[in-house]
């Protein structure tokens, strides 16, 4: 009986899985929850602020503030279009970046279903997070919510509405200036998951330990398992007969000189010896 050697001998490559594994339902189920979910909010409460307090520009009758640190935290509601990244950076990119967000959220599907990173409940949510903040911000980089001012010229950018004041360090001609109220940039809850999400991978490749390869004497050992299960089945009939030339030995194998004597010779090469029948 023949067996395909190349089947047995192949050993697991690490990277991308080649089948589905127990994980992978649980792990997308709850990675389509958490960024539908957190993609839902963020788009509803946009919509909703903008409608009520107007845009750009509106701004809430409520606000909530309390002693913060060496300064005062205060948060309200302010209507903007941010055409740049998060917390404002890059204005005037929309479209570069709108593009940078349809590969991320590609290459994020690819990495966790089809390379197995999802196997991490960490990095299943925090993956989740961020891709609820790309599709957030998305939807309206593509002038999707369809704003205008009121000229009716289309208004591009993300709708940001959070308003939030921090005590912050800064740095002035006298050196570190502890600046009690400082205006944070305008955000919205995309961006918000975007900073959780970072985070959470930051804090987990620093402080989670990471789970160990799988050694590859695991493989050598099922390998030789299916080899017993060959042996096995094949029987004893397989096995080498034994050379009944190799088993006769003399009692004086080696000369006086220690060189091998004639009889141990004739021994190994199977010739009857003078002195035996």
């Amino acid at each position: 009986m023949q067996t395909d050697d190349s089947a047995l001998n192949a050993v697991p490559q690490p990277g991308c899985a080649a089948r589905r594994p127990r994980w992978f339902l649980s792990r997308l189920v709850a990675f389509l929850l958490l960024a539908s979910g957190g993609l839902t909010w963020d788009l509803v409460s946009k919509s909703w602020t903008f409608a009520v307090l107007g845009y750009p520009g509106g701004q809430s009758d409520w606000s909530w503030g309390s002693p913060f640190l060496w300064g005062q935290f205060k948060i309200q509601l302010t209507t903007s279009f941010n055409e740049g990244a998060l917390f404002g950076f890059g204005q005037g990119f929309t479209l570069g970046f709108a593009a940078l967000g349809v590969a991320a959220a590609v290459f994020i599907l690819y990495w966790l279903f089809i390379c197995g990173e999802a196997k991490s409940w960490c990095s299943t949510l925090a993956l989740a997070l961020i891709t609820a903040g790309i599709l957030g911000n998305l939807f309206d980089r593509l002038y999707l919510h369809g704003c205008r001012d009121a000229l009716g010229r289309p208004l591009f950018g993300v709708r940001d509405f959070l308003d939030c004041t921090i005590p912050w360090i800064s740095w002035g001609p006298q050196g570190l200036v502890w600046v009690p109220a400082w205006s944070w940039p305008v955000f919205n809850f995309a961006d918000t998951y975007l900073v959780c999400g970072a985070g959470s991978l930051l804090i987990q490749s620093l402080f989670l330990p990471q789970p160990a390869p799988q050694p590859v004497a695991a493989t050598d050992t099922n390998r030789l398992s299916v080899d017993a299960e060959q042996q096995s089945a094949i029987g004893p009939s397989a096995s080498a007969p034994t050379s009944p030339s190799t088993e006769s030995t003399e009692a004086t194998p080696f000369g006086a000189d220690g060189r091998p004597g004639i009889a141990s010779l004739r021994s190994v090469s199977g010739f009857p010896s003078a002195t035996g029948s």
